[in-house]
This record gives C-alpha cells, sequence and structure tokens, in this order.
C-alpha cells in the first residue's frame, strides 16, 4: 500500500522515509553530517557519522546508503 502523506504530528516515523532523503537533498558540504540508512545486527536502521542510532527506526526500502557513496551527487 502506498501512503500519499506522512503523519509528522509531533513524531517522524522514519520507516516511510526514502533511505537516502537526507543524504541526496543536503548541500555537498553537509552530506557527511545527515543520517542515512545501513545495515546493523537487526536489520536496516538510520544512523549518522556522530554514533547516533534511531533505534526501532528500521528502514524498508533500497539498498543500503551512505554520504560517501552518494558525495558526487547533487
Amino acid at each position: 500500500m502506498d501512503y500519499n502523506r506522512i503523519s509528522a504530528d509531533c513524531h517522524l516515523d522514519l520507516i516511510w522515509l526514502p533511505p537516502d532523503l537526507f543524504v541526496s537533498e543536503a548541500p555537498h558540504e553537509l552530506k557527511e553530517r545527515m543520517p542515512y540508512v545501513a545495515d546493523g545486527p537487526d536489520g536496516r536502521r538510520w544512523v549518522a557519522n556522530n554514533g547516533a542510532v534511531w533505534r526501532g527506526a528500521l528502514a524498508r526500502r533500497a539498498p543500503s546508503t551512505s554520504p560517501a557513496s552518494n558525495s558526487g551527487s547533487t
């Protein structure tokens, strides 16, 4: 089932966001600071290079995307 809207009333369900959303839309100089989806011990999850992990925020779509693999995109 595809949804056309995301509820963001005081929360954001990261599972519904495209895994490259923050990295693909960030300016080149900020890409390394954006959260991205990576494979973890319990499956795919949102992480950041500063060590932050969003527990329970498993990603469902598309292959793993890291800032380094998208550094050439604008």
